[in-house]
């Protein structure tokens, strides 16, 4: 009888006490970090996936590989690539997606404003930069192109990429016409279209398809645009051209003999 209310006692006010405490505080410390370490696990998986995903898909070629395979290479069950991912399209999508972004994040970083550059010096760094993905990447956008017309997802991807593409033509195009060097005639909206046919990744394709190497598919393509787009560039006062013409104009008078 004089154990019952010292252990009843004990029990209430000692053991409940720090586990209420415990069970108020770990949640709040736990929970965040168990969140970011969730989420980078599913990035490490995602990666991972999508690399074994490439893998596959230039051994056997896109319609031949298998998702069973593509777990097979990353070491994850084939559920873990459907619920990560998804199927054939969706990694497809996916891979092209992850070259594009990092492509154009280049394009963002590379190509100048229009002020303190040329006109010259803005179409050369964008031609450099899609050239760098076209050669990077062919595999991939060629099988963009050419599952396209068959599934809609990748299809989506087509269009997603063409749009981005286009807007940077569009950037280039406005920049051209903040440095007074489109060819007269020619608007923006119009010269947006001539870099976008130009820069597209098919012209170059067909041109490497035909033998040439990519250097000199880039050099060609490049030529084609300057010509179409670019106005003259207007002779300035105190240059050695402008000089060298004064001067003739100059022995020419001179030989003539004063005007009567």
């Amino acid at each position: 009888m004089g154990l019952g209310p010292c252990l009843t006692h004990h029990r209430l006010d000692v053991d409940p006490g720090p586990r209420s405490r415990c069970s108020k505080l770990r949640p709040v410390e736990t929970r965040p970090y168990r969140s970011r370490r969730r989420a980078s696990s599913a990035a490490e998986t995602r990666r991972i996936i999508l690399d074994a995903a490439l893998a596959a898909y230039r051994e056997h070629g896109y319609a031949r590989a298998t998702i069973a395979g593509i777990a097979a290479r990353a070491d994850v069950a084939v559920n873990t690539v459907y619920t990560s991912v998804g199927g054939k399209p969706q990694l497809l999508v996916a891979l092209v997606r992850s070259a594009a972004a990092e492509a154009f994040a280049r394009v963002d970083e590379d190509v100048p404003t229009a002020v303190g550059s040329t006109a010259e010096e803005v179409l050369g760094r964008i031609s450099r930069v899609v050239g760098s993905l076209y050669s990077e990447h062919t595999w991939l956008l060629d099988q963009l192109w050419g599952h396209a017309p068959a599934d809609p997802a990748i299809a989506g991807a087509l269009q997603e990429v063409e749009a981005i593409h286009s807007g940077h033509m569009a950037e280039v195009a406005r920049q051209l016409d903040v440095l007074g060097r489109l060819r007269p005639g020619l608007g923006v909206d119009e010269a947006t279209d001539v870099l976008w046919f130009s820069f597209g990744f098919r012209q170059w394709k067909t041109l490497c398809e035909r033998g040439w190497d990519a250097d000199r598919a880039r050099s060609w393509l490049d030529e084609q645009i300057a010509a179409t787009v670019l106005a003259p560039v207007p002779a300035s006062e105190g240059s050695p051209a402008s000089d060298s013409s004064a001067h003739r104009r100059s022995h020419r008078t001179s030989s003539a003999g004063p005007v009567q």
